[in-house]
């Protein structure tokens, strides 16, 4: 049902369809809203940090003492918090915790680093006490690229971290893409090339920061 109600289940991610696009998935999520807060009993307010624009997603009773940073998917074209509410939503309602879920820039308008840029300044903000890290797809790269620039800071890193099919080969180089090719409902490879381009920009997408997977994590 999830599947057959989504708009454009296969994503045209070029430029000149990426406008279209954002506004039919926004529009989507947003008729989807009232009813995910009513089913949850979470509460959410609009609010920034660091300068940053943020979804506060409160659980009807607090019972973390703890909060959780969410990196919302997208391939870091499209998406916003609202479009990952139903994951949010359950997270918040099911942890007990506080969720915070950054609004991070969209390239192609804003490339690598703008939405790592975005998310640290979040990241350091809720680092000063315990705290988890949750990211889905695109958010799954941004969830360990987030880690590995605190790592490399010297900063602490979240007590916990959920990775739900993290994005974390931006060069495509495995086999599982071609392999895979029309066996995924809602993703294709084209879009998924198209992703990287436009986030990638001029850059090396073998860079762990880009591709996280090519990173080294821990002492």
């Amino acid at each position: 049902d999830f599947l057959a109600a989504a708009p454009e289940p296969h994503p045209d991610r070029t430029s000149d369809n990426l406008p279209h696009r954002r506004m039919l998935l926004k529009t989507h999520a947003a008729a989807a809203a009232t009813r995910i807060l009513q089913t949850t009993g979470v509460t959410t307010r609009d609010i920034f940090i660091g300068g940053v624009p943020c979804l506060q997603v409160n659980p009807q009773r607090h019972t973390a003492d703890w909060s959780i940073l969410y990196g919302f998917g997208g391939g870091f074209v499209e998406g916003s918090p609202l479009e990952d509410l139903n994951i949010i939503a359950s997270l918040c309602e099911m942890t007990g915790a506080q969720v915070i879920a950054p609004e991070y820039r969209l390239a192609p308008e804003h490339p690598w680093p703008a939405a790592i840029d975005d998310a640290f300044k979040v990241y350091e903000t809720l680092a000063s006490t315990p705290f988890a890290i949750v990211g889905e797809s695109a958010g799954g790269n941004l969830a360990l690229c987030l880690m590995l620039r605190a790592q490399a800071k010297g900063m602490g890193l979240p007590k916990a971290a959920a990775l739900l099919s993290p994005w974390c080969d931006l060069t495509h180089a495995g086999d599982s893409l071609t392999f895979n090719e029309g066996r995924d409902p809602t993703l294709n490879g084209r879009a998924s090339r198209d992703a990287a381009s436009h986030y990638v920009g001029p850059n090396d997408a073998n860079d762990p920061r880009i591709s996280p997977i090519n990173g080294t994590f821990g002492k």
